[in-house]
C-alpha cells in the first residue's frame, strides 16, 4: 500500500528483467486500482520511465499469463501477444499458414499476430451466425401435395367435360330441333354442362387454394426472422413500437381465429371429384 516501496520495488525488477515483468505489472495493476498515485498515475508513471503503452502491456501480461508456465526467456512483445490470445488457446498448438504446428510460447512474434488474426476471424464468423436468424425452410406438408394432385385431376375432368360435350352439341345439331334425337342429347348435354360448371367452380377454389398456400409461405419467409430479431430488447412494454407489434400479431391470430370457424367441420381426407 506504500507507494515508495512500490516504486522501488519496480526500479529494481527493471534492472532484473525477464520474469520480473509479472512483479512490475503486478504493481502497476495495484497502484492503478487504488489510486495510490492520486489520478496522476501518468505523471508518475513518467517519473519511473515508464510510458502509458508499456505499462498497459505490463498489466495485461501479470493479469492474463500464467508465470509458472511461462518462459522467463520470453521477451515482453511474445508475452502481450500471448496474453492478448483467448484463455483457452494459449497453452494449445496452432497450425499456422506455413504448415507448421506450434505452442504460442515457442512462435515469434509474427506468428503470434498471425494466429491471432485468425482466432479473430473464427471468432467473428462464430458471432455471425449466432446472430443470424435460423433459416426457414417451407416443407410442403402431405395435404398441399394432396390438394395439388387434386387440382390437376379436376383440371383434366373439366377438360374431358368441356370435350364431350363439344361432342354431344355437334351431334346434336345434325338432328332436327324437333326430332327426339335431338331432345335426348340437348337433356344430355344440360346435364353435362351441369357437372362441367360444378367441377369448373371446384377447381377454380382449389386453385385460389394452392395460391393462398403459396402467398401464406411468402410472408411467412419475410416475418418469420423478426421472431428472432433482437431489436425487441430495445423496448419497453409500454413504447409504441411493442403496441404496433401486439396489433399485428393480434390481427394474424384473429384471421386465423376467423378462418377456422369458417371452414366445414367435417372433412373427409382424400373426398376427390374425379372422372367416373
Amino acid at each position: 500500500m506504500n507507494l515508495t516501496t512500490i516504486t522501488t520495488e519496480i526500479r529494481s525488477y527493471q534492472s532484473i528483467g525477464g520474469h520480473a515483468i509479472f512483479e512490475i505489472g503486478k504493481r502497476l495493476k495495484w497502484v492503478k486500482e487504488n489510486d495510490l498515485a492520486h489520478g496522476d498515475f501518468g505523471k508518475w508513471l513518467a517519473g519511473i520511465r515508464f510510458d502509458d503503452r508499456t505499462a498497459r502491456r505490463f498489466m495485461t501480461i501479470a493479469e492474463r499469463l500464467d508465470e509458472s508456465a511461462t518462459s522467463p526467456n520470453l521477451s515482453t512483445e511474445v508475452m502481450y501477444l500471448m496474453a492478448q490470445l483467448p484463455e483457452d488457446e494459449r497453452q494449445q498448438p496452432q497450425q499456422l499458414a506455413s504448415g507448421d504446428v506450434k505452442t504460442p510460447a515457442e512462435m515469434t512474434v509474427r506468428e503470434l499476430r498471425e494466429v491471432k488474426q485468425q482466432l479473430k476471424a473464427k471468432d467473428d464468423e462464430i458471432k455471425r451466425l449466432q446472430q443470424q436468424p435460423p433459416k426457414v425452410e417451407t416443407v410442403a406438408p402431405p395435404d398441399y401435395k394432396t390438394l395439388q394432385r387434386q387440382v390437376e385431376s379436376l383440371r383434366k375432368r373439366n377438360e374431358y367435360l368441356e370435350s364431350e360435350q363439344e361432342d354431344l352439341i355437334q351431334q346434336r345439331d345434325q338432328y332436327s330441333v324437333e326430332s327426339d334425337e335431338y331432345r335426348q342429347l340437348q337433356e344430355k348435354i344440360q346435364k353435362m354442362s351441369a357437372k362441367s360448371s360444378g367441377v369448373e367452380r371446384h377447381l377454380l377454389a382449389a386453385t385460389d387454394v394452392l395460391k393462398l398456400k403459396n402467398k401464406a409461405d411468402e410472408l411467412l419467409d419475410l416475418i418469420s426472422p423478426a421472431m428472432y430479431s433482437m431489436d425487441f430488447q430495445e423496448f419497453k412494454p409500454s413504447d409504441p413500437a411493442i403496441k404496433t407489434l401486439n396489433q399485428v400479431v393480434s390481427r394474424v391470430e384473429k384471421w386465423c381465429d376467423d378462418m377456422h370457424h369458417n371452414l366445414p367441420a367435417d372433412y373427409i381426407e382424400g373426398e376427390v371429384i374425379d372422372g367416373g
